[in-house]
């Protein structure tokens, strides 16, 4: 194959990657997710309600945009002990987006919050989504670089702005979570 036919074919495949990468990113927001998590919500705040038997959460797990099986589990357990005032706390969150606790907060639930880690490309990366995206375009969660530890960690939370209730706190720094939480 000659070099220009070899440019030619990277940068096609760049292009079609690109548009399945967004593809996916949309159908993960779209109107039909977005009631389908909200349905699903309002079934198990309903039984909690009732006072009827809950299934295990281990039966629940599913994701969007967490790694495994996060995004399940959390909207199972904000079912159950509902609500507040609608705020997360992602540290060591990487971008914000993939294998992320809290992405599905923010995109298919309205909830605001803080996205903290240590690499500022991925932080980058996470401002850029956030703010082009139309569910969060208005009101974008907060992205902090830095790296924590036990010594900083509430000084960096409150310096973003989150005092008070905190719905969701997710820990992920590999090593040093029980000492920050």
């Amino acid at each position: 194959m000659n070099p220009f036919r070899q440019i030619a074919r990277r940068i096609v495949d760049r292009v079609f990657e690109v548009v399945a990468s967004q593809q996916s990113i949309l159908e993960k927001t779209s109107p039909s997710t977005k009631i389908a998590l909200k349905s699903l919500y309002l079934s198990y705040r309903s039984k909690v309600e009732k006072g009827e038997k809950l299934p295990s959460v281990w039966d629940l797990g599913f994701r969007i945009y967490s790694q495994f099986d996060e995004d399940g589990i959390l909207v199972f357990l904000l079912a159950v002990i509902g609500v507040g005032p609608g705020k997360f706390v992602d540290i060591g969150g990487g971008d914000g987006i993939h294998a992320s606790n809290c992405a599905n907060l923010a995109l298919n639930f309205g909830f605001h919050g803080l996205f903290i880690d240590k690499d500022l490309e991925e932080i980058e990366k996470g401002e850029r989504f956030y703010r082009s995206h139309p569910d969060t375009r208005l009101y974008p969660p907060k992205f902090q670089q830095t790296m924590v530890d036990k010594s900083n960690i509430n000084q960096v939370i409150r310096d973003a702005g989150f005092e008070g209730v905190i719905d969701v706190l997710s820990i992920d720094i590999d090593g040093n979570d029980y000492w920050v939480w």
